[in-house]
């Protein structure tokens, strides 16, 4: 049921019942609970955001804080063959799926790995927690600016934990699935989600969130902390395509060290609010950073990308390359930045946002920033707004094709570019046959055509 709360309201309804959650939780480590308590701590002295702050200038939460959303203490049923139909399986080497937060052993599976490779639920780790848990999964509880990454720390129900160690290559992904269920009231999920890279290795993670009915109400708040070691490589996939009236708030935070690769591109295409918030930390020098992503938004609904690129070591590159396809009345949001700090020697940094607005109604608030205390480093940024090119459009048409065809093709190949970064072949042609298809008339995301 929607109802309408007060700020003061709705901040208590994030806070009410987080004793009776810790205490069904007793089985945890001390120090666990303890962020959990630093995290809940944290969120009371954030407060819920505003327009007045500028992360959150141009989404308001309002559709967020309105509903009444429970806290599902087990997930609904699913038939298996829904859960393969939202699996990459063909690629991935393990898969871990959660339901309505809560992790699905019944679906999940994890083919034979190389010894040291750790692929489990957070749940599963908790009988015996090996030391490096401690050390990575939400050490940054008492210090966190985002407001929602408190919360999701503070009532985390699950996730996904991913250690690579030292030296070692999987040749295929590992594929968290998460999915959102109908119910007599909305469901409110969190997740925390951990992958660990050591030294000289690399692995591919896919992170896909959908919802398996179209009508159904429901707010993952999700968060995923990525520490990347030395001359190691981790390429992550993030494809969002949840029910039409769902909310999403997913955020990810990268610590780079030296010579470290990090390469992401997202996928959102679902959702009346979508938001991903992402954050990469170049902690040593020789880092490189390459962030990408799609938003396809129609209807009344809602896409905004947060992007932050921190240089704080000499030599390293990054780059970030947005782009949103807007319909109807739509609305996108890039807020991107760049901050190099005093003595980055060598830097090297690039930020593109493009975006097509297919209606008059749509509209796109692009925010491309530098900060730069530093010499000798070469940074660039640049957005823009626009409609289909004119001159491509008669080019099309005069050559016989329909007026409808001629946009389909030239929306198609501007979102094309983002997808063809996505480097695991099975993955990029199932996106690409699901543009293709919404390009027409729309599709679920993923489905074999």
């Amino acid at each position: 049921m929607t109802t309408t709360h007060d700020d003061t309201t709705a901040e208590a309804r994030f806070t009410e019942g987080f004793e009776d959650f810790l205490a069904s939780r007793r089985s945890e480590p001390a120090w666990l609970t303890a962020r959990r308590r630093a995290a809940m701590a944290r969120f009371e002295a954030l407060g819920l955001p505003t327009p007045a702050h500028e992360d959150w200038k141009y989404t308001a939460i309002g559709p967020i804080t309105k509903l009444a959303f429970e806290r599902r203490t087990e997930p609904a049923l699913v038939a298996k063959d829904v859960i393969e139909r939202f699996c990459y399986w063909e690629t991935s080497l393990a898969r871990i799926v959660f339901v309505d937060g809560h992790y699905s052993a019944e679906y999940s599976e994890v083919r034979t790995l190389p010894e040291g490779v750790c692929v489990s639920s957070l749940s599963a780790l908790m009988a015996s927690p090996p030391d490096w848990l401690e050390a990575h999964l939400a050490a940054d509880a008492a210090s966190e600016t985002c407001p929602f990454r408190s919360l999701s720390t503070a009532w985390a129900q699950d996730g996904a934990v991913i250690r690579m160690p030292k030296g070692q290559k999987l040749d295929g992904p590992i594929h968290v699935l998460n999915l959102g269920t109908p119910g007599k009231s909305p469901a409110s999920t969190s997740l925390r989600h951990l992958v660990i890279a050591e030294p000289n290795s690399e692995i591919s993670v896919v992170e896909r969130y959908a919802g398996i009915d179209e009508s159904a109400t429901y707010f993952t708040n999700s968060a995923i902390d990525v520490h990347i070691g030395r001359n190691a490589s981790v390429h992550h996939y993030k494809v969002q395509r949840e029910s039409e009236a769902s909310l999403h708030l997913g955020s990810m935070r990268v610590h780079q060290d030296a010579a470290a690769r990090f390469r992401s591109v997202c996928i959102s295409a679902g959702g009346a609010l979508a938001r991903h918030d992402i954050e990469t930390r170049q902690l040593g020098e020789g880092t490189e950073t390459d962030l990408s992503g799609l938003a396809l938004v129609d209807g009344r609904r809602h896409a905004d990308f947060r992007v932050l690129v921190h240089h704080s070591r000499s030599h390293g590159t990054s780059k970030q390359f947005y782009k949103s396809i807007l319909d109807n009345e739509s609305t996108a949001v890039f807020n991107g930045r760049i901050v190099a700090d005093h003595g980055t020697v060598g830097t090297d940094a690039q930020q593109t946002n493009n975006n097509l607005l297919l209606t008059d109604g749509a509209v796109a608030n692009t925010r491309p920033q530098l900060e730069i205390y530093a010499d000798d480093i070469a940074c660039s940024h640049g957005a823009t707004v626009g409609q289909l090119d004119a001159d491509a459009m008669f080019y099309l048409q005069s050559r016989g094709l329909p007026k409808r065809r001629a946009e389909s093709l030239l929306t198609y190949a501007f979102a094309s570019d983002i997808v063809d970064r996505v480097t695991i072949e099975p993955i990029r042609h199932r996106i690409h046959e699901y543009l293709a298809t919404r390009m027409e008339c729309g599709d679920e995301l993923g489905e074999d055509s």
